[in-house]
This record gives structure tokens, C-alpha cells and sequence, in this order.
């Protein structure tokens, strides 16, 4: 158990666990989630590697405007300085499942896979990527920015086991 972590961001209780299901190339997640530490469970349900990588958008940025400049990557990923990498899950092959704990604050984020497929394009351009809104909770939350933080991940030790387990300090 990562007790620490959840000590050092103030919230006593365990993490809410949002199931995420991704396919070949599409996320099906919900729209909107209230603020606070997280643990996302994604499972592959698809053929392809897939990854769960959440961005946020800063400076009044919309999807919209995340999908415009995503246009301009090709093969390369380059992120706006407007989106901040926040972590996710693990990656997760065909059939297995990667959970991946996080804390968020409100704003609006974007779910994306950046896992090339074989013909070299990142999964991300084919359309895996979904908005994602963080909403206050009841009683207000810090005002603290979404940053890069350190993570452990823990991977199966064997083929037979199916999960990987990320959790961001």
C-alpha cells in the first residue's frame, strides 16, 4: 500500500478507481470526475499495446486546441507548453490491465495513447485521445497546479500475471 503518498496530498481516504477501457484506437472513460487522488484502471480490450497518458491544458485551453496542434505532430510528438504531462497507467498489452494513481485538480485534461502502431503513427492521431473534466468538490480543493511528479511502477513478474501498478508521489 502506498499510504505515504496519500498522507502527503491530504486525503485520508483510499483512491476512487475510474475504470478506463481502451480499444484499438478509442478510450471509453467518464466525461467528468470530481478532483482528488485517483487511481485509473485501464483495461486493453484491444489487439495493440495501449497506454493511458493524462495531459492537462493550461492557459484556457480547449480540446479543441489540443486536437489542432496534434495535427502538426506527425511521427513526433511534441506537447504544447500549454499541456502539462501529468502520468498514467503503465502500458498494457492485449487482454491485461494497468492501474495507475494519481491526484488532480480542477481543470480540463486530455486522455491520449501515445503507443506507435506498427505503420509508425501514434495512437493518439487515429483518435485515441478523450477529454476529461475535473470538477471541484464539494467544499473547494487547493489551488495547487498539476506538475510532473516522480511514479513507481510495478510490473508483473510473469507472464501469467496481468496487472501493472503505477502510483505518482
Amino acid at each position: 500500500a502506498h499510504h505515504g503518498c496519500l498522507a502527503r496530498t491530504g486525503f485520508a481516504q483510499a483512491p476512487r478507481v475510474v475504470t478506463v477501457k481502451a480499444y484499438d484506437y478509442r478510450f471509453e472513460a467518464p466525461a467528468t470526475i470530481p478532483a482528488g487522488t485517483i487511481t485509473f484502471r485501464m483495461q486493453n480490450l484491444g489487439k495493440e499495446l495501449h497506454h493511458l497518458w493524462i495531459v492537462k491544458l493550461e492557459r484556457g485551453k480547449t480540446p479543441a486546441d489540443f486536437t489542432k496542434a496534434m495535427q502538426t505532430w506527425g511521427s513526433a510528438l511534441r506537447m504544447p507548453d500549454w499541456a502539462v504531462e501529468v502520468g498514467g497507467p503503465n502500458s498494457a498489452g492485449p487482454g491485461m490491465t494497468a492501474d495507475g494513481t494519481m491526484t488532480l485538480e480542477p481543470g480540463t485534461y486530455m486522455m491520449v495513447c501515445l503507443i506507435p502502431s506498427p505503420d509508425g503513427m501514434l495512437h493518439v492521431m487515429k483518435g485515441m485521445v478523450k477529454p476529461l473534466k475535473i470538477t471541484a468538490r464539494p467544499g473547494g480543493t487547493s489551488q495547487r497546479r498539476a506538475l510532473p511528479r516522480p511514479y513507481d511502477c510495478t510490473l508483473p513478474a510473469a507472464a501469467s500475471e496481468s496487472r501493472a501498478r503505477c502510483t505518482v508521489r
